[in-house]
């Protein structure tokens, strides 16, 4: 079972080839079937800290999230089994490469490893609910 997103949430992400990390609140607020994904907090660099802001939209369902940019153009297709999904996304000339795992209705995890000649690094994110 797939927790409710909607909600405020604790994010934590750590962007390992880059020495970052991440900290901040993410907001799922309902709009029609969609859920905006809004994600605001602070990015700590090893040269400086500074703030960050992310938004997305969801469009969950009883196994499944439908994740869009913000301009409501297709990003990921996750269809979960067994709290685990994991999808390809071709960003020509980037691949980003995503695994989310539901730990459980107050908890889950994404990682991805995004290669190319543009982007190479590699995030895991946690969202804890609050």
């Amino acid at each position: 079972m797939l927790p409710d997103l909607e909600g405020m949430w604790r994010i934590e992400r750590r962007i390992i080839h880059q020495n970052a990390r991440f900290e901040g609140i993410l907001n799922f607020k309902r709009s029609g079937d969609d859920l905006i994904y809004t994600e605001k907090g602070l990015m700590r660099l090893p040269t400086a800290t500074t703030e960050a802001y992310r938004s997305y939209i969801y469009r969950p369902s009883a196994q499944e999230w439908q994740v869009f940019y913000d301009d409501g153009r297709p990003f990921l297709n996750l269809k979960f089994e067994q709290g685990v999904a994991r999808y390809t996304h071709d960003c020509t000339p980037d691949i980003y490469r995503a695994t989310f795992k539901i730990k459980n209705k107050n908890e889950w995890i994404c990682a991805f490893l995004v290669s190319g000649p543009r982007k190479n690094y590699f995030a895991v994110s946690r969202m804890t609910k609050l």
